[in-house]
């Protein structure tokens, strides 16, 4: 995100914390729940989960409402497309290519999160030609013994690698810089101590950033990989030499402000970001039912990624607008609870990334000064 989308962000919750309404800044679309791989540490690797969300997801939505949601996005002027899965975007990749080439076509930020296994080289130079902005690829180390045995499927980091040296391929035969390539990488036992080599593999691969990760209790699994607080600790003391290595390489992490957050700490705390002694807009834990909207394989939107369907906090799309749904009753009740400190349940498992995400936010609101009640409507 450049300096000028973010000061649009901090503008768009400044008019909302002055009593006038904003339109979201940011749409986030998770498209599919399947998934090609077996990541030990998601809820894919359970067989119940997956029944699960068969269960809830019973059938893939048009490829015409996605590019309707875009249209409408545009026009009440979202400027942030998010594309993710409750799986892997590219599971379905004729409808992935129509959606990705409408994002950029209503002149939107794209930002793209996949395994990076399931690229061609059809989709790669068309990503490149469109000026596609960023793509996040899931690389959890920069070797296959320990990557693909986190991912569960064997071959994982080799197809990875072949699609990271094609995109390079294309935007040197093509002149572009876009898209911005970057990593997320889940931080785990396993590679705790692969870092160092993680860094230098993203400037030998002209990968531009790193954003790791702590990880989740999602699975039986993880309570046995999660980083001890020794762990952490010593994550601390070599973040500085980690960080220097990854600038001179001209890569850009996170590392910083990941130990700066007490990352051990980040799940089941989120409550930790609200201001108890004070109310109004700069107290509350999670500005996203400000900024977002999120909309679910089943044609549903919310302010949060965690919500489902039918719950308190998801509204339907399959038969309504997006503009309605930002004014309407479900994002106007979950506004008001933000600023009363009545968090969900679900705000409880929040992740890092949105955690961390509000806790920046939080910071920047709070270097202004005093600001009038807040209106929480659309």
């Amino acid at each position: 995100m450049s300096l000028d989308q973010h000061g649009e962000m901090l503008r768009r919750l400044n008019s909302w914390s002055q009593g006038v309404p904003a339109p979201p800044w940011k749409l986030q679309i998770r498209m599919v729940p399947v998934c090609n791989l077996k990541c030990f540490y998601c809820g894919y690797s359970n067989e119940g989960h997956l029944a699960h969300l068969s269960r809830i997801y019973p059938k893939r939505l048009p490829t015409e409402f996605y590019l309707r949601v875009l249209r409408e996005a545009a026009a009440m002027g979202v400027r942030y497309v998010q594309l993710l899965g409750d799986g892997e975007v590219l599971a379905y990749k004729d409808q992935a290519r129509a959606v990705l080439q409408e994002v950029k076509r209503q002149g939107m930020t794209g930002w793209l999160v996949t395994n990076g296994t399931l690229f061609d080289e059809g989709l790669i130079r068309m990503l490149v030609d469109d000026g596609f902005d960023e793509i996040k690829i899931s690389l959890d180390a920069p070797s296959p013994d320990i990557h693909d045995r986190m991912r569960g499927v064997p071959g994982t980091f080799d197809r990875i690698v072949r699609a990271i040296d094609r995109f390079r391929f294309w935007k040197e035969e093509l002149g572009s810089l876009s898209p911005r390539l970057g990593l997320h990488t889940v931080l785990t036992r396993m590679n705790r101590e692969t870092l160092s080599r993680l860094i230098r593999f993203a400037s030998e691969h002209g990968i531009e950033d790193i954003t790791f990760l702590p990880l989740s209790d999602i699975t039986q699994a993880c309570a046995a990989q999660r980083l001890s607080a020794e762990q952490w600790e010593s994550l601390r003391h070599d973040a500085p030499q980690l960080v220097r290595e990854a600038t001179s390489c001209g890569v850009v992490t996170n590392l910083s402000s990941l130990v700066a957050g007490s990352p051990e700490y980040f799940f089941n705390q989120v409550d930790h970001l609200l201001t108890p002694e004070e109310r109004g807009f700069r107290s509350i834990a999670c500005f996203q039912p400000f900024l977002m909207m999120g909309v679910t394989p089943d044609g549903f939107v919310s302010p949060c990624p965690l919500m489902e369907k039918g719950g308190e906090a998801a509204a339907p799309l399959l038969d309504d607008s997006l503009e309605h749904a930002w004014s309407g009753s479900v994002f106007t009740e979950v506004r008001r609870r933000m600023l009363e400190h009545n968090l969900f349940g679900k705000c409880k498992t929040c992740c890092a990334s949105i955690f961390l995400e509000n806790a920046g936010l939080k910071e920047e609101l709070s270097r202004a000064g005093p600001v009038a009640a807040v209106g929480v409507t659309g």
